[in-house]
C-alpha cells in the first residue's frame, strides 16, 4: 500500500546522516505529537464502539461483509505470512510493518490495520486449535524495525493476541493464562515481525 511505502521512506530518512541531530530532533517531536493525537482518536472510537451494542451487534468480530474483490484482497496480504508447526512451538512471522509505525497514517487506515492483524492470526491459527492445548501461553514478540525510536505500548500487542484468542489457542489473554515478552531488532533492509508460541510452563523454569 502507497502509505505503508510513503511512512516507510520517511522513516527512513531519520537514520540518513545528512541530517543534523536538531533536524532529527524536531522531525521526532512531530512524530510523537502525531502518534499522541492518533493515540486519542484511537481511544475514542474504542470507547464508542464499546459503548454502541447495535453497532456491534450489527458487525460481530472478523464477520465483515466483504465483497468478492475486498476478500480476494484480504487473502492475498495473508499469503505474506507464515505459520510454521515445530514440537515445541508455533512461530508466525509476517513483513508487516510493526503497528505503532503508523503514526502518520490516518485514523481509518490505522484501525483497518489492526482489524487485518487480526483477521490474519486467527485465519492461520484457527486450523491448529485442534491439534495444540495450552493451560498458559508464554508468547515472543521479535520486531524488527527500520528505525531505533520506537516505542512499544499494548496497543501493539493487542491485536495479534486478540486474534490468538479468536483462534481459540487461548481461553483469554488475562494474567492467568499468559505472559509475554518483546525483543527488537534494528535492521535497515528489512522489517516485519515473527511470534512464537509456546507452552508457559515448559519455559517456566527459565524465566526467574
Amino acid at each position: 500500500m502507497e502509505y505503508k511505502e510513503n511512512i516507510y521512506a520517511h522513516l527512513k530518512k531519520l537514520q540518513d546522516e545528512k541530517y543534523s541531530s536538531k533536524k532529527e530532533e524536531n522531525i521526532l517531536s512531530l512524530i510523537n505529537s502525531l502518534e499522541k493525537a492518533r493515540i486519542n482518536l484511537y481511544s475514542v472510537v474504542q470507547d464508542f464502539l464499546s459503548s454502541n451494542e447495535l453497532l456491534m451487534s450489527m458487525a460481530p468480530e472478523f464477520e465483515y461483509k466483504f465483497n468478492l474483490t475486498e476478500h480476494d484482497i484480504l487473502m492475498e496480504r495473508i499469503k505474506e505470512w507464515s505459520v510454521k508447526e515445530y514440537p515445541d512451538k508455533i512461530v508466525l512471522e509476517t513483513d508487516h510493518i510493526p503497528m505503532n509505525l503508523y503514526s502518520k497514517s490516518i485514523m481509518s487506515e490505522f484501525v483497518e490495520e489492526q482489524q487485518f492483524i487480526k483477521f490474519a492470526t486467527y485465519k492461520l491459527l484457527a486450523p491448529l486449535s485442534k491439534k495444540y492445548s495450552f493451560e498458559k501461553l508464554f508468547i515472543l514478540f521479535d520486531v524488527i524495525s527500520p528505525i531505533t525510536q520506537y516505542d512499544v505500548d499494548n496497543r501493539y500487542f493487542k491485536p495479534y493476541l486478540d486474534g490468538i484468542v479468536k483462534a481459540q489457542l487461548l481461553k483469554c489473554d488475562s494474567i492467568n493464562f499468559l505472559s509475554y515478552a518483546f525483543r527488537g531488532t534494528f535492521s535497515e533492509e528489512k522489517f516485519g515481525v515473527k511470534i512464537t508460541i509456546k507452552d508457559y510452563y515448559l519455559i517456566e523454569k527459565y524465566l526467574d
